[in-house]
């Protein structure tokens, strides 16, 4: 058996015309891919990714964070490709075929296709807005789009890419499980391992991750601990409960809770910045506001919601809508945003652009950490309260200090709720995680083993208050209520 941590050999794996083309990326250096996956790449659909940013609006708060969608999906096919590489070279037995590992690659490839403008912004706005679609009878979520995009590449260029698909003997049957294997969701208990390399819905450990780990960090100017070439060499597929699954070497448990430990540390130092979140609801605001009132690049009204039914259509449907989908790009919806007739569109944007010059853009007026993820609405109705409530002589002191009556409105703040977690909500994630010794490989584990570094908790949550109104009164009618709403809770 060979020893778990040989080097790789990259050239296992053969392209059968040696068309390789060669990418410089920031990340991983020099990277290459086969002709089927340059046929993918060079699609407008694919290309469309280099305008899709990858932090969405954390441009805004890191000047260096523009890194798109276009390259992470290059990180993670030449990720998955290597990784899986790594575990045929390990274990021969596992017999995996040059088929696989090109499935495995183009999954990779195409993993990210469905992100919308402002690439998880846009998922958190599709969510927030479910209720204006009521016909729609699943939550949009970029994993599904981006199968229904990758369906409409290979429909729309059938002649060009058929050629290729048959090159590398990959049939029908091969393009439903390179669909299977961007869900993440095994369809075969003895290729199981296979549906952990893009998308580990168990454990969490993938090359997505670890792609936009790195990347990010890179981006962000964040120092990042991380190394997956650890995880790679000493990882191995193991028969659990009949299941083959990939599993780690104890000796990197550390390189395990390191990995989940980035991601929260991402987490609290940009993703959820309070700044790239308040812009971010603005923008919603936006949204909202222009919803098929404002023109796409073609010239017709953008559909912001109607276009995700697209499940539920016939299939000329789905090609158009498609089609509509891959116009919507950060720039092309943004400015649509910004130019539109709509006045209070405009001035929505506007504030926006003057982010700088104007420090109180939906000003924290609170914010508080909180054992329990808590209810918006319960939230604002309480501070509601709480000003409903206010002594005859408090309303007189801020009668006379402010020369206005004690009201405060529902749409003068907005209530916003951060939590941040591991991956796996209150839970560790490292506890999904299976591990082996070098003294018994085939004898399989769970974190229990290993739980001397276990933290107490592995989710945050934090609530603040924002202020939507501009003025000092209106801030500090709310400052007043929720030094009351605290005092209550405390």
């Amino acid at each position: 058996m060979p020893f778990i941590g040989n080097h790789i050999n990259n050239n296992i794996c053969e392209d059968n015309e040696n068309t390789q083309k060669i990418f410089c990326d920031p990340v991983h250096g020099q990277i290459s891919f086969n002709g089927l996956c340059m046929k993918i790449i060079d699609t407008p659909e694919f290309q469309r990714l280099r305008s899709i940013k990858q932090l969405g609006f954390l441009y805004t708060v890191y000047p260096g964070a523009n890194n798109n969608r276009f390259e992470h999906s290059l990180g993670v096919a030449y990720l998955s490709r290597k990784f899986l590489l790594e575990l045929r070279n390990n274990q021969p037995e596992l017999n995996i075929t040059d088929q696989e590992v090109n499935c495995v690659q183009v999954a990779g490839l195409c993993h990210d296709l469905g992100h919308g403008p402002f690439s998880h912004s846009w998922e958190r706005f599709m969510r927030k807005c479910r209720k204006k679609r009521k016909e729609e009878s699943k939550p949009w979520n970029h994993e599904e789009v981006s199968i229904r995009i990758f369906d409409y590449i290979i429909r729309k260029y059938e002649y060009e890419l058929e050629e290729e698909f048959q090159r590398y003997n990959i049939d029908k049957t091969k393009i439903n499980f390179i669909r299977d294997l961007m869900k993440g969701k095994p369809t075969c208990d003895e290729r199981a391992f296979l549906f952990q390399i893009v998308n580990n819905e168990e454990s969490g450990l993938d090359v997505d991750k670890w792609d936009y780990y790195l990347r990010d960090c890179l981006y962000l100017g964040i120092k990042c601990g991380f190394e997956y070439k650890r995880l790679m060499q000493f990882a191995r597929v193991n028969d659990v409960d009949g299941k083959k699954v990939i599993c780690f070497r104890d000796k990197v448990v550390s390189a395990v809770y390191k990995n989940f430990l980035t991601r929260s540390e991402l987490h609290h130092a940009a993703y959820q910045h309070r700044m790239n979140r308040r812009i971010e609801r603005i923008i919603f605001d936006a949204l909202l506001e222009a919803d098929e009132r404002v023109l796409a690049p073609n010239g017709e009204n953008f559909q912001f919601y109607n276009w995700t039914n697209a499940v539920n259509r016939e299939e000329e449907d789905i090609a158009l809508t498609m089609r509509n989908f891959c116009m919507m790009t950060d720039s092309a919806v943004y400015d649509s945003l910004k130019y539109s007739k709509i006045e209070k569109v405009r001035n929505i944007i506007d504030i926006v652009e003057r982010r700088f010059q104007n420090s109180k853009i939906y000003q924290t007026v609170s914010h508080w950490s909180v054992a329990e993820k808590p209810d918006k609405k319960t939230v604002k109705a309480a501070i509601i309260k709480c000003a409903q409530e206010l002594s005859p002589e408090e309303k007189r002191d801020f009668y006379k200090k402010h020369g206005s009556d004690f009201e405060l409105h529902e749409e003068d703040f907005k209530i916003q709720i951060i939590s941040i977690d591991w991956g796996k909500g209150e839970d560790n994630p490292v506890s999904r995680v299976y591990f082996f010794s070098k003294y018994n490989m085939n004898d399989t584990w769970k974190e229990e083993r290993t739980n001397w570094m276990t933290p107490k908790t592995f989710r945050d949550v934090k609530l603040s208050v924002l202020c939507r109104r501009h003025d000092d009164m209106t801030f500090e009618k709310l400052r007043i209520c929720c030094e009351k709403y605290d005092a209550m809770h405390t």
